[in-house]
């Protein structure tokens, strides 16, 4: 194991030099990174960033960019998407950021002990596979499928319930006509 300044590194290393995980080591004068990489099924090849900022065992785990550049019109639908996916899984936490970018998040918790934190960092690695793994077709339908999104539908259906509304309210309306024609014919004189 090589000896980098920063504890919570040298840990996650160990395990994953231990598990046979494919990384590389990235480091500036700020943090000091882990990025180990795999291919979602039927998506990208993402990397996973373990990011320590200084020799505690608090952890930051990202993955940026699953989806990027989401355009202005389809946000809606992914925001929607990634509040499905944050209620319905433990752990992880989807996020877009201001650039349209769908990004995976999880913190190693500063009091896990030093003995824990190469495993949490395997463990969170190989969850991270099998989430993306099991819901990124769900992503792309929701990015690009016809069906409409909760707040769509919603809004239709104000839009239907007005109609209606201005629609009885000129049925009720009676309609006065022009002239001394009293049994409601009219003649067109032309």
């Amino acid at each position: 194991m090589a000896e980098y300044a920063f504890k919570a590194i040298d840990l996650i290393e160990e395990a994953f030099t231990n598990r046979e995980v494919h990384f590389r080591i990235s480091e500036d004068d700020r943090k000091k990174e882990i990025h180990a990489g795999f291919p979602i099924d039927g998506g990208p090849k993402v990397v996973m960033r373990f990011i320590s900022v200084d020799d505690d065992n608090d952890v930051a785990i990202r993955i940026y960019g699953i989806v990027s550049r989401i355009p202005d019109s389809k946000r809606l639908r992914m925001l929607e998407a990634t509040n499905t996916l944050n209620k319905k899984l433990r752990f992880f936490n989807f996020s877009i950021d201001d650039d349209g970018d769908l990004n995976m998040e999880f913190d190693i918790p500063l009091e896990t002990p030093d003995e824990g934190v190469g495993a949490v960092a395997f463990e969170m690695f190989v969850r991270a596979m099998h989430i993306l793994d099991d819901n990124y077709a769900f992503l792309m339908k929701s990015m690009y499928g016809d069906e409409e999104t909760k707040e769509e539908a919603s809004s239709k259906k104000d839009e239907i319930s007005l109609l209606r509304s201005i629609l009885e309210e000129l049925q009720e309306t009676p309609v006065e006509v022009d002239g001394d024609d009293t049994d409601g014919d009219t003649d067109d004189v032309g």
